[in-house]
């Protein structure tokens, strides 16, 4: 499916965020994020320590521009969030809405999302071992990450398991779900980082460049 025939509405603002003594990526500061150059663990440590202030009502703001951003009757792949990352919520409506599951060994399975769960000890849900794997296509992709470049570069956590999945899946849209403090112009990327062709914080949903 294309990204034009998911898109209902797309805020393409993001405004400037102030938390306390800290200033956004627009007016460096205190959270300026580190250069483009420096390596991925340069910049997992910067995004460990800009906190969200105020994740619920952030969470809350990203849910709703997602209902109005994504057509009805998508199957979209979301996530379970671990303890203060955002949570895109549950999309309303009749969508088909599909989570992961990290198993011992190998790469992410898909699931439907009212299968039978656990907590992983990373903290976030996920169906139980011996769940009943989705099999078919996959309209969009809610792609959970540290930072997000605005050009759609991702940094993940580092085990790589979403650039093995979007590789394997042919989605067309792939949204990074985001706090507007962890969107900065570009992070460092490898040859086999999946792009984002979207992303979405309390400011809206817009297409990367």
């Amino acid at each position: 499916m294309a990204a034009t025939a998911v898109a209902g509405a797309i805020t393409s603002t993001v405004t400037r965020v102030r938390s306390g003594s800290r200033t956004n990526r627009f007016t460096g500061g205190e959270a300026s994020p580190p250069d483009p150059s420096d390596p991925k663990s340069v910049w997992r440590r910067w995004a460990g320590s800009v906190t969200i202030p105020a994740v619920e009502e952030v969470s809350a703001a990203i849910a709703g521009h997602l209902d109005a951003f994504l057509r009805p009757d998508a199957v979209v792949l979301t996530y379970l969030p671990m303890p203060g990352e955002v949570d895109p919520g549950p999309p309303a409506r009749d969508r088909t809405l599909l989570v992961t599951r990290t198993p011992r060994r190998g790469p992410l399975t898909v699931h439907g999302i009212d299968q039978l769960r656990e907590r992983h000890p990373f903290g976030y849900e996920q169906p139980v071992e011996g769940a009943e794997v989705f099999v078919g296509p996959i309209d969009v992709v809610l792609v959970p990450g540290l930072v997000f470049g605005l050009d759609g570069s991702r940094l993940g956590r580092g085990a790589g398991h979403y650039d093995r999945l979007l590789a394997a899946h042919d989605v067309h849209v792939r949204i990074g779900v985001a706090a507007d403090l962890h969107v900065v112009a570009a992070v460092p990327t490898e040859a086999h980082d999946v792009p984002m062709t979207h992303l979405v914080s309390e400011s809206g949903v817009r297409p990367t460049r």
